[in-house]
């Protein structure tokens, strides 16, 4: 399974165009995505759905800057390189946006007449 998601990494380095700067992408050893927000929001969204939002992804067939536009339309500002981040785990947003960010994906999936493929994360911070 991990060896699954280092290559779904290793694909979204060259959809994103973030290359590593040294050493072959093949010897780089990758690790799990950290999934734990900053501060005192920990929203953990789950590898699981982590995982799932990004081959959804690859399979709807759009451009981050469409989900960019996408996300806002949902009223949420996220911008390309946030996108791209948070599906290769190399950084990680709030639930909310995650799940904005699903629905989007989502939608997609529905212009091409797909199922949805993205899992929403139901943890949202307390208050």
């Amino acid at each position: 399974m991990l060896g699954r998601f280092s290559m779904m990494a290793a694909r979204a380095e060259v959809v994103t165009g973030n290359f590593p700067t040294s050493g072959s992408a093949m010897a780089r050893q990758t690790k799990l995505p950290a999934l734990l927000g900053s501060g005192n929001k920990t929203d953990e969204i789950g590898s699981e759905a982590l995982k799932r939002l990004f081959e959804a992804f690859i399979t709807c067939r759009t451009t981050l800057d469409d989900l960019s536009s996408r996300a806002a339309a949902l009223g949420e500002d996220l911008s390309a390189p946030v996108i791209a981040a948070h599906l290769t785990g190399r950084s990680c947003i709030s639930a909310q946006k995650h799940n904005v960010l699903v629905a989007a994906i989502n939608s997609r999936l529905a212009e091409l007449s797909l199922p949805p493929a993205a899992l929403y994360t139901y943890r949202f911070p307390t208050t």
